[in-house]
């Protein structure tokens, strides 16, 4: 991110599913386990969170240097057990990793890639439910915070729900220099405004906070890493090419140690993926 001119698409995942063994469809349904292999030999090693019907994000590490890089890779969603039983299933077709993803900055460990085939949202128990743009301040972590893992033998993702914090009320009370507060709730998704942000990134950065805002109809957040380690990768595509994504305004990122987080804010903008048509 030289310069201040990076560019970024931060995603946020309400809540998660277990890419493993077991997948609760019918509440989790945008998390795919991308399977590597053929037959008996099929294995999950790395997850995946739908941005848009035909666009997933997941870790750079997903996509470059493992031992799948070279073969065909699918992503299944809606499956009990991800290798044998899936609901529907499709080819990764085209991937784009963070250019600087080798330089081992957790930040830099992201990727989109488009699918072959578009997931339709009723092809899936629960793809009812939209995306919906979100704000959570991390500026105090309580108990209302907690982190699911949806991970599968060595390979993990982690996601972050926290229903209780969506509220207006308890976001005043975690972030109250911001002059807006209307936030989507899940018991009245009608009272939501899904385009609008709480908090601009001049609020948090003059508070000394950081906060996560959703973009637009929202998206997720995904935190990735090997399941051996605390340490949690957001799921945020960035790149300095305006040909990646283009037209924000105004982006930080933090790593915090203590809190084993990587926290990031942005201004409100709109994103464009060249490879991929979003909804």
């Amino acid at each position: 991110m030289e310069g201040g001119r990076g560019i970024g698409l931060v995603v946020l995942l309400l809540a998660g599913l277990v890419a493993g063994e077991v997948t609760f469809t019918s509440r989790y349904p945008y998390i795919g386990a991308m399977i590597g292999g053929e037959g008996e030999d099929a294995e999950v090693f790395c997850s995946a969170a739908l941005l848009a019907k035909d666009t997933a994000i997941t870790a750079a590490r997903c996509i470059k240097g493992h031992k799948y890089e070279r073969t065909r890779v699918k992503v299944c969603f809606g499956m009990h057990d991800p290798a044998r039983e899936p609901s529907i299933c499709s080819y990764v077709r085209r991937a784009v990793v963070h250019p600087d993803f080798r330089l081992n900055r957790p930040e830099n460990d992201v990727a989109v890639f488009s699918l072959e085939s578009a997931v339709g949202w009723r092809d899936v128990e629960g793809f009812g439910s939209r995306l919906r743009a979100v704000n959570i301040s991390f500026s105090e972590v309580g108990d209302d915070l907690s982190l699911q893992h949806i991970g599968y033998r060595s390979k993990s993702a982690y996601i972050v729900e926290s229903r209780q914090m969506l509220y207006t009320s308890s976001f005043k009370q975690l972030a109250p220099q911001c002059n807006k507060s209307r936030l989507y709730r899940p018991d009245s998704p009608a009272e939501s405004k899904t385009d609008e942000f709480a908090c601009t990134t001049e609020q948090m950065e003059a508070e000394g906070r950081t906060s996560l805002a959703g973009v637009n109809r929202g998206a997720f957040l995904l935190h990735t890493g090997p399941s051996y380690t605390k340490d949690f990768i957001v799921g945020l595509y960035s790149a300095s090419h305006d040909d990646y994504l283009d037209g924000s305004k105004g982006f930080f990122v933090r790593f915090s140690n203590h809190k084993r987080f990587i926290l990031l804010g942005l201004g409100q903008f709109q994103h464009r993926v060249p490879f991929a048509k979003h909804y």
